[in-house]
């Protein structure tokens, strides 16, 4: 089975930070070039790789696969900005300790003024 996709977000110390991020977060899901790249071209890629994994029996194991691995980073993408949110707020993502192939971590929390979180996302439900 295919490990969920993990991401890199951000945590603030700074509550006034994380309060301006998440206004801005919300500002961008509703922002219509935002809905414009979700609904039309994440979803016409996420179609795409559905319409092949059910279609296309001449896959080989490992192009399924990668397919499938496509298909769960796509969707889970479009949820960025959900995650990210989800992080400010405080709401119980799951972490990771550290990220053992990203050596420069806190120079990287230091350029960005912030705390570098790694975020598993959930499985999808089937059919979204």
């Amino acid at each position: 089975m295919l490990e969920n996709v993990k991401f890199k977000l951000i945590s603030f110390q700074n509550k006034a930070q994380a309060e301006i991020a998440v206004r801005d977060l919300q500002a961008l899901v509703a922002h219509p070039g935002w809905k414009f790249l979700v609904e039309k071209v994440i979803d016409l890629n996420i179609r795409m790789l559905r319409r092949d994994l059910e279609n296309d029996e001449s896959l080989s194991k490992e192009e399924n696969d990668i397919k499938k691995r496509d298909l769960r980073f796509l969707r889970n993408l479009k949820r960025i900005p959900e995650f990210q949110i989800d992080v400010l707020l405080g709401k119980n993502p799951v972490l990771e300790e550290y990220d053992p192939y990203f050596t420069d971590i806190k120079d990287l929390e230091r350029e960005i003024g912030a705390t570098v979180v790694s975020v598993q996302a959930p499985e999808e439900k089937k059919g979204s």
